[in-house]
């Protein structure tokens, strides 16, 4: 039981500096979203050289015992207490790690909990209000800013429903930073054939990023009791509906379609993959959303405590995340087995033209049907 409360202090103080600096920063969300997605990254790239950092310190170490402890010296000592166990080695461990321990809770009390208390209790500096001529938008570009506004206020939603986008983006810089052959690397790791092209591992990655990324799974039961406000507005479902739906384009094209033109950029595929790409992008942001609030609005989930339970635990959620690797399972399958028969392009037409005829057909299920639900919904 003493092994993980290293780790467990050291991502401590990684929330704690993250903590600390988004505390000082008027859009404290945001700047908290944004810095864990550095974090996420700065361990992504680790993890893609770890193998090499593990070979150079196995050639250094004497011994297995030697590398444990250069890596992390209690895992070390554990390791002698099992083959040859030594009274001073469990000392050893025992006193570094309650040590560390209580060195750790003692600061967290002084300093974690005073800057929640100061992050609270701070105080919002309120210009003045300048005479502006006000600007009318749209119904649906109101309830989308809405959202917008809902989603950037909640860092849990945030990152976890940019999961797939952070992994597009690091993928992309990765490719950038190392080169066409990093994609085959990694695969190789896998026993998976290192002959695949460049430019259709970027479309299953664009595929895969964009099919594991479902914003609307969460966006009605978030709502909670306020959902009964957005009902007493003199607006239709439909765009409710629809509102949501522009939403998850916003949320997701920018950062997916810069990526995209900096490998286009990069690497010069033919204009077909372009287009390809381009498509599919939009295509399965919107077929996302449409299923995410198609399954939000069947297992809505309005009484929820905090947003980790609707964003983590929620029924809808699960059912989204799955719905979204069958897709992709499916696109793979499709793949493997049409290979032999017909080229590349062909079956990312067959693709690109289902995914369509399914967008459609999903599309008019939340317009005919769905909206009932949403009828249905009281909190």
């Amino acid at each position: 039981f003493l092994i993980p409360i290293i780790p467990t202090i050291i991502s401590s103080i990684i929330g704690y500096i993250i903590k600390l600096f988004s505390s000082k920063s008027k859009r404290k969300k945001i700047v908290q979203t944004l810095l864990s997605s550095i974090v996420f990254l700065v361990i992504f790239f680790l993890s893609m050289n770890i193998e090499s950092f593990i070979k150079d310190i196995a050639t250094k170490a004497l011994g297995i015992n030697d590398l444990l402890i250069k890596i992390y010296y209690p895992i070390g000592i554990y390791i002698n207490l099992i083959t040859d166990f030594n009274l001073l080695d469990l000392i050893k461990l025992l006193v570094l790690n309650i040590s560390l321990f209580y060195i750790f809770i003692l600061l967290a009390s002084k300093y974690y909990f005073s800057i929640i208390s100061n992050s609270r209790n701070r105080k919002i500096k309120i210009e003045e209000i300048k005479d502006k001529s006000l600007k009318k938008n749209s119904k649906i570009v109101s309830l989308a800013s809405k959202e917008l506004k809902r989603y950037f206020s909640s860092p849990i939603y945030m990152f976890n429903t940019s999961f797939g986008i952070i992994i597009a983006v690091a993928m992309t810089i990765l490719l950038i930073v190392k080169g066409g052959n990093s994609f085959n690397i990694i695969l190789a790791n896998y026993r998976v054939s290192e002959d695949i092209p460049i430019y259709l591992l970027y479309y299953e990655l664009i595929f895969f990023s964009l099919a594991m990324t479902s914003i609307t799974s969460s966006s009605i039961s978030l709502e909670g009791r306020t959902i009964n406000i957005t009902k007493s507005f003199p607006l239709s479902e439909k765009t409710i509906l629809n509102s949501k739906i522009l939403f998850a384009f916003i949320i997701e094209v920018p950062l997916i379609i810069l990526s995209e033109f900096i490998y286009f950029i990069a690497f010069r595929p033919s204009l077909f993959y372009i287009v390809s790409i381009l498509l599919i992008t939009i295509i399965l942001i919107f077929l996302e959303a449409v299923i995410g609030l198609i399954i939000n609005l069947k297992y809505p989930k309005m009484n929820a405590t905090n947003d980790t339970e609707v964003v983590k635990q929620s029924m809808s959620s699960m059912i989204s995340v799955f719905t979204g690797m069958l897709l992709f399972i499916i696109n793979i399958v499709l793949l493997v087995s049409l290979y032999k028969y017909i080229t590349i392009e062909y079956i990312i037409i067959i693709e690109i033209v289902t995914l369509i005829l399914l967008s459609i057909i999903l599309y008019y299920i939340l317009m005919k049907y769905s909206i009932n639900d949403y009828r249905k919904i009281t909190v």
